[in-house]
């Protein structure tokens, strides 16, 4: 007999024999793709090429917004139909973005994994995330931004924290930066002399290039896709060290020391397979998340390298797990606030993934 239990949209089925609980959108812990609905949402004919990340429009949860990383472009998928923007006027403000994070009241911010020269007039590091907003101004260009600040070229990851600050997986600096873009510039300006730029747990962060590493944040506290495991770390326990560079905007910049950094959720690098791939349960680990996201008290994850959409508690214990069949492929991940499903990308098959319970 199982006795279910609502977590926000979901249905949590904790068996009374023994048996593993279960999420009814990842099958209720049979763990095959077979006990869920597996949905393709868009494709490549919608405008997916190499597709990072997926974000639900808070505003307007039928809304999903997507970030490629092959041609610097967005698709926003609403209520099924797909519009496609690419970087008017150029390239630098949507240059290979790993990722997106909205805040509650519209605005959202854009990571962009480049160090490469992405405008004539500016070295190749000059790169960060960029402000938008969900108006009709919206371009995924120059005219169309809000704000822009350029201390983190590689940005595997970012979340939104409040107002306008935004936390950002800088894969240059091995670290975490907190970009407040303060009061934006508005369209296509460029007074950035308003922006803080605070860099955290320098050297304590992996990314690999091309492959997004989300981070979450709750409580004031940081969750991130952090190598083979998931790292936590608390800004609020590290203390101002001292200035930090190259200062490109005129802004307030510091680097911050010590902090508490907890790695959890880590495991077998090679986990042992069964003969249809998928890692047996008694070896089951994390070995290359790269979605990450918070919602209703668990922490949703993505591993790229065996194509499993992991559910855990935010101390790393596992609470369910769906092996989609698409390794060497998933990238970040986003949940439906009013239905509870859970929605993917796929890089290699250029796809959005709707997962919902049966």
């Amino acid at each position: 007999m199982r006795a279910l239990v609502l977590v926000g949209p979901l249905l949590l089925a904790a068996c009374t024999e023994g048996e593993p609980i279960g999420l009814s959108v990842l099958g209720n812990g049979s763990h095959t793709p077979d006990a869920v609905t597996l949905t393709v949402l868009a494709t490549d004919a919608d405008g997916l090429n190499a597709p990072t990340d997926v974000a639900v429009n808070p505003r307007n949860p039928s809304q999903l917004w997507v970030t490629n990383m092959a041609d610097n472009s967005i698709v926003r998928v609403t209520d099924g139909v797909a519009e496609h923007f690419y970087s008017m006027g150029s390239d630098h403000f949507l240059a290979s973005p790993s990722s997106l994070a909205f805040s509650d009241f519209g605005n959202f911010a854009t990571a962009q994994d480049t160090d490469e020269v992405t405008q004539s007039m500016t070295p190749a590091d000059f790169m960060g995330p960029t402000l938008w907003d969900d108006s009709d101004m919206f371009d995924a260009g120059h005219s169309g931004h809000l704000d822009m600040l350029h201390n983190s070229p590689n940005g595997g990851g970012i979340a939104w924290e409040s107002a306008n600050v935004y936390w950002v997986v800088d894969g240059a600096n091995e670290s975490l930066t907190r970009y407040d873009f303060g009061l934006d510039h508005g369209y296509g300006g460029s007074d950035h002399s308003d922006g803080i730029i605070h860099r955290y747990a320098e050297g304590l962060i992996h990314h690999d290039k091309g492959t997004p590493n989300h981070v979450d944040m709750l409580d004031g506290v940081l969750y991130v896709a952090n190598g083979a495991a998931i790292s936590r770390f608390d800004p609020n326990t590290a203390t101002r060290s001292g200035s930090i560079g190259p200062n490109y905007d005129g802004a307030e910049m510091a680097g911050f020391a010590g902090g508490n950094t907890e790695t959890f959720a880590h495991g077998a690098l090679d986990p042992v397979l069964d003969e249809d791939g998928v890692p047996t349960v008694d070896s089951l680990a994390l070995t290359q998340p790269s979605g990450l996201e918070i919602h209703d008290g668990l922490m949703w994850v993505t591993d790229r390298a065996t194509g499993i959409v992991f559910a855990l508690t935010l101390d790393g214990e596992l609470v369910d797990w769906l092996p989609t069949g698409r390794p060497d492929a998933l990238g970040g991940l986003d949940i439906d606030p009013v239905t509870g499903d859970v929605y993917v990308v796929d890089q290699v098959a250029h796809e959005l993934i709707r997962i919902a319970a049966q």
